[in-house]
């Protein structure tokens, strides 16, 4: 009976094997779906807590703590949120390219020199230069894209680096600046 079962053990075995090897296999690579990242919640947000701010200011006067509010409501405003979305249109940037979607990447990279355009302001020069430095190296990693260059790689790393540096140190490129 051992015997039997044995045999018919290695028979299913084999079968199965068998079938496994002489079934044609599709390989569908992977794609992941990729939403379009948006913060227009919180540009909504800020856009009703600015007026908010200003009444609540008017209504109690400019106090220390009333002015550091609204500084601080602007800086997110103008500063750190388009940065943040900067950052977010890189990395989305980097997925698509690398998903071979050229198109795409070189389509949020140029929205984010126009994200970072648009954050400058002739008030702020310290700001501005910051900027500048930043639309720079992703205006060479536009052209990397669109140019296929090996050095691609690091570009989008280059990029990233900058705008993470400049959320993290936003205090020190702001300080001489009032919003």
């Amino acid at each position: 009976m051992l015997k039997n079962t044995l045999w018919l053990l290695v028979g299913v075995l084999v079968g199965a094997v068998s079938m496994y090897k002489l079934k044609p296999h599709s390989y569908e690579s992977w794609q992941p779906v990729i939403e379009e990242t948006r913060f227009d919640y919180l540009k909504d947000i800020l856009d009703s807590a600015i007026p908010a701010a200003d009444s609540l200011i008017l209504q109690v006067g400019q106090s220390a703590a009333a002015r550091t509010l609204r500084s601080n409501l602007a800086k997110l405003q103008r500063y750190y949120l388009p940065l943040t979305e900067v950052r977010q249109l890189i990395f989305d940037a980097d997925r698509f390219y690398y998903l071979k979607e050229k198109e795409r990447a070189a389509a949020n990279l140029q929205q984010a020199i126009r994200l970072l355009e648009q954050a400058q302001s002739p008030d702020h020069p310290a700001l501005n230069q910051a900027l500048d430095k930043l639309i720079l190296l992703i205006k060479k990693t536009l052209l990397d894209v669109q140019s296929g260059a090996p050095e691609l790689n690091e570009s989008f790393r280059q990029a990233g680096h900058r705008v993470n540096m400049m959320l993290y140190r936003g205090e020190l490129i702001l300080s001489d600046e009032r919003f």
